[in-house]
């Protein structure tokens, strides 16, 4: 992850400056010997070059690991992006559910109360139908009397 990359930069980083450390060291060993062998010469002008290149290398496998440590980066930008995003997207789903079941319990209390007074005019007609029978009854007790 993002720790590895950095001590990999810090590592690399650090090589860096060995080899441009050596590679001064390198040029004042073939200033300070012109005067010896030009066998000599040429062997620290193939150090030389290799070092050159050796160090031309880390530059570029530095630069690639910055690139990467950067696209990492806008990567983990992203996922924190997408986490809200999916974390608004969840509280709304709980707020739609929460509504329709509000929604819902406001229905069942409407039916329940028209079942109530459904139910209560009933009774009130029965009692009506009651009381009629209770009358009719009386008149027939009263003709029976007279």
């Amino acid at each position: 992850g993002m720790a590895s990359m950095k001590s990999e930069l810090e590592a690399a980083g650090a090589r860096e400056k060995e080899l441009v450390s050596e590679l001064a060291a390198l040029r004042q060993q073939l200033e300070g010997d012109s005067a010896k062998t030009s066998q000599k010469e040429t062997d620290l002008r193939e150090q030389l070059h290799a070092k050159s290149a050796e160090l031309s290398e880390m530059q570029e496998q530095i630069l690639r690991m910055r690139e990467d440590e950067s696209a990492l980066q806008a990567e983990a930008a992203e996922a924190a992006a997408a986490t809200v995003s999916l974390s608004i997207e969840l509280s709304d789903e709980r707020r739609k559910r929460q509504d329709l079941i509000h929604e819902q319990e406001r229905r069942a209390g409407l039916e329940t109360a028209a079942q109530v007074e459904a139910a209560t005019g009933e009774v009130a007609s029965l009692l009506r139908q009651v009381a009629k029978l209770e009358d009719n009854l009386k008149a027939e007790k009263a003709l029976v009397v007279a």
